[in-house]
């Protein structure tokens, strides 16, 4: 037999043998024929100590008459609270706190079926853990309590260590259960934060997309013999594409595309700084030059290089200079796509010409092409979302944005830029990976 710690656990002194029955007395019981072990304060622990280990004891609510509970059976371990009726152990288990609730079966006022369903169907009590106390032989009242969500169920007689054993069990999952829901209450705390600041960032991107929107051109040099469209598609982000068009003289209009790689505030940022980057003429006093294209990129690279931008960001820009009199065209490209061009009957070329490096990623040198356009000639400058594009089972990407082209080649310039992108399932927000963007321009006479 294992002495409790109140006789075998004792400061070293003689005991003798009368002390030691009185121990024995007021250490054990008898309940029922059964021995019961009754806990005796610990001397080694101050009273403060011992307070303080009092509030952290777990909180058992007793649900019947008192004397059916065996009386020292749970060894101090909790902080016990009797309630006689069923009716007012369900009004008042919230309030009490209670880590665990132990009814008997035969309460004065409601059964124990009943009062199961009632404490399980309560949003306040359903995860509270409720042990339901049965008579002998009571096996169908036993099913039923569980089917109703006891937690457990006993038949007397009842064993004290059993029925303490039983509670602790219990309260291990409670303790569990109770972390688990702290838990979900830190991360929906956490979700509702993140919430807040996505939120705050859409709104903010939203902000940034409104002012890049606002850099882009409103309307289009009206030339001569020249027609000029563009067509924006974009994917639902702050974008990396931009471009722009501008009259730089009497006989020639300037016109890019640009795709900095990448979304975001730090690409759109980079467009901005594009749109002021990009100098295509310079003015000396009462005279000024127009920078031919391969210049135009040279002088931006190194503007780019200049600023180390530290997101690493790198820029594809095909620019283009015309002279709308003599329909002269030359183009230099950074990096982009190959500029589409379609003649008046129907054929078509890619400009393979006028390479050059990416922007932004080291000193480059560029170069020039030259061609002239004739009458009933469509140009179409575009960015890599045309990658996403699919015209016909087998035909995507560039490939499908020209079959798309040529089936309304026919049509003006500013129609193509409308029906194409459509035909070739680039149809806009919500709809494709990427933003894609168009400049086209055509020869009318």
């Amino acid at each position: 037999m294992v002495f409790p710690e109140a006789v075998s656990r004792r400061t070293e002194r003689k005991v003798t043998r009368n002390s030691f029955l009185r121990a024995l007395k007021g250490s054990f019981g008898v309940l029922n024929g059964s021995l019961v072990i009754r806990m005796t304060n610990d001397e080694r622990f101050s009273p403060k100590e011992q307070e303080k280990m009092s509030e952290e004891k777990a909180r058992l609510l007793l649900v019947g008459r008192k004397e059916e509970f065996p009386q020292g059976a749970f060894g101090g371990f909790f902080k016990e609270e009797f309630i006689s009726t069923g009716a007012e152990a369900l009004s008042r288990v919230k309030d009490a706190k209670a880590d665990v609730v132990v009814a008997t079966s035969a309460l004065p006022d409601i059964s124990g079926p009943d009062f199961t369903r009632l404490f399980k169907s309560s949003e306040a009590t359903s995860f509270i853990p409720l042990i339901l106390i049965v008579e002998p032989g009571a096996g169908k009242a036993k099913i039923e309590a569980l089917e109703l969500g006891a937690d457990d169920c006993i038949e007397r007689p009842i064993h004290p260590q059993e029925l303490l054993a039983r509670i602790k069990a219990l309260l291990r999952i409670k303790n569990l259960q109770d972390q688990l829901q702290e838990s979900n209450r830190e991360v929906s705390a956490i979700n509702r934060r993140l919430a807040d600041t996505y939120a705050r960032l859409d709104r903010e991107l939203a902000l940034a997309r409104r002012l890049q929107g606002s850099l882009l051109p409103k309307e289009f040099p009206q030339l001569p013999g020249v027609v000029f469209a563009a067509k924006f598609v974009s994917s639902g982000r702050v974008t990396g594409d931009f471009y722009d068009i501008f009259r730089l003289d009497e006989e020639h209009v300037g016109f890019y595309v640009a795709d900095v790689m990448g979304h975001g505030v730090p690409a759109a940022l980079l467009t901005i700084f594009i749109k002021k980057g990009v100098v295509a003429k310079e003015i000396s006093g009462k005279s000024y030059r127009i920078l031919p294209p391969e210049e135009v990129l040279y002088n931006l690279n190194r503007d780019i290089m200049a600023e180390t931008l530290s997101e690493s960001l790198f820029v594809t820009m095909c620019y283009g200079l015309l002279n709308f009199r003599s329909k002269r065209f030359s183009y230099a490209r950074a990096g982009h796509p190959y500029p589409l061009l379609v003649h008046a009957q129907g054929k078509w070329e890619l400009l393979q010409e006028g390479e050059g490096g990416l922007l932004g990623i080291m000193e480059n040198d560029y170069f020039s092409a030259e061609l002239t356009l004739a009458k009933g000639d469509k140009l179409i400058l575009y960015t890599d979302g045309v990658d996403n594009a699919q015209f016909a089972e087998g035909i995507k990407g560039t490939d499908a944005f020209r079959h798309a082209v040529l089936s309304v080649y026919e049509l003006g310039i500013k129609d193509i830029l409308e029906k194409a992108p459509a035909r070739a399932q680039l149809k806009g927000e919500g709809e494709i990976e990427d933003d894609v963007t168009f400049v086209g321009v055509e020869v009318t006479e």
